[in-house]
């Protein structure tokens, strides 16, 4: 009881209505649920969580008094007489060099810039995937019946259609195959079947073999 008394029921009670605006776009971009990936099932809860803990955490920041000061005094310079409409209309340049050029980092070094800059714009192009995929706003139709043509669809707007076996998507698929991920387990081995994983173990020689770890299948499933 006395950690449930900690809450802030405000914060709360606004996370709360931005999961319900979420579902409520899920909903709608989905055709009530028509064309929605049950696969999904589980990325779109794990989205909803995310969703009320950053409204939740961030209406905690602002009510901190040194956060609060902060955003007091941010919202007060940008609002000041006479400087208004400057403020306003050097905005979208700040956002442009700040977020997306982030040229302050330049400054110190190149490539820590280019990292920065393949991190950030990585995680973008992935979330404008990733997002309206969980939400059910873009998904993908079979043209015809051999497989071989798919075509994207923007909620109920078609929108352009790829061969399965196109030069295009394999050099984007093999683009993705090649970046690498941080995981404490590495991926699959292509030539060890489907459900193969492959770590590595030192043995008392010091040099290091790889272990095959391969899943059972059992019949029927």
């Amino acid at each position: 009881m006395g950690q449930l008394a900690t809450i802030d029921r405000r914060a709360a009670t606004w996370g709360v209505v931005a999961v319900l605006v979420a579902l409520a776009i899920a909903g709608l971009g989905s055709g009530n649920l028509r064309w929605f990936d049950a696969a999904l099932v589980g990325y779109l809860f794990g989205t909803l969580f995310a969703i009320f803990a950053v409204v939740y955490r961030y209406l905690i920041w602002l009510r901190r008094p040194p956060t609060a000061l902060l955003n007091r005094r941010g919202w007060e310079a940008f609002r000041r007489p006479g400087r208004r409409g400057r403020n306003a209309a050097a905005l979208p340049g700040l956002v442009v060099s700040n977020l997306m050029v982030q040229s302050f980092i330049r400054g110190r070094s190149r490539s820590r810039w280019l990292a920065h800059q393949l991190v950030f714009w990585g995680c973008v192009l992935a979330a404008l995937v990733t997002f309206p995929l969980v939400f059910g706003l873009l998904h993908f139709e079979s043209v015809g019946q051999n497989g071989r043509e798919y075509r994207t669809v923007v909620g109920e707007v078609a929108t352009f259609s790829f061969a399965s076996r196109s030069e295009s998507l394999r050099f984007s698929t093999s683009v993705a195959r090649a970046m690498p991920s941080i995981q404490l387990r590495s991926a699959p081995a292509e030539n060890d079947g489907p459900l193969a994983s492959r770590r590595t173990t030192r043995t008392s020689s010091g040099s290091v073999r790889p272990i095959v770890a391969r899943s059972r299948h059992v019949a029927g499933v």
